[in-house]
C-alpha cells in the first residue's frame, strides 16, 4: 500500500474526516503521513533510515466513537495501517494510551 492509498482509505472510513478531534482534509492527512515517514515530493519510497518498524498512532472518528489506529512502515519499506476491532484489543496494542477509552 502507498501513503496515498492509506490516507484515502482512512479518510473514507472516518466520520466527516475527523482525526485527532479535528476536521482534516484528505490532503492534510496525506501530507502528515508523508512528512512522518520521510516521503519527498509525493513519491512513496523507503525511508533511508528504515531499519525497524516505524509507526504513527492517531485517533479516528468512526461511527461508534473515537478509536486509536496505527499507520506503519516495515523495515523493507512497505506501508500499512491497523484499526483495532475491540476496545480490549485497542488497549493491548496501545498500552501507552491505556487511560483513553476506558470501557
Amino acid at each position: 500500500m502507498t501513503i496515498s492509498n492509506i490516507s484515502s482509505s482512512l479518510f473514507r472510513l472516518s466520520v466527516g474526516g475527523y482525526f485527532n478531534h479535528e476536521k482534516w482534509t484528505r490532503a492534510r492527512l496525506t501530507n502528515t503521513l508523508r512528512h512522518w515517514f520521510g516521503q519527498v515530493d509525493g513519491i512513496d519510497r523507503i525511508t533511508p533510515d528504515a531499519r525497524s518498524w516505524k509507526k504513527l498512532v492517531m485517533e479516528i472518528a468512526l461511527p461508534d466513537g473515537w478509536w486509536l489506529f496505527c499507520v506503519y512502515q516495515t523495515p523493507n519499506g512497505e506501508f500499512g495501517y491497523d484499526i483495532p476491532e475491540t476496545r480490549q484489543q485497542e488497549r493491548q496494542w496501545f498500552p501507552e494510551f491505556k487511560a483513553m477509552h476506558q470501557a
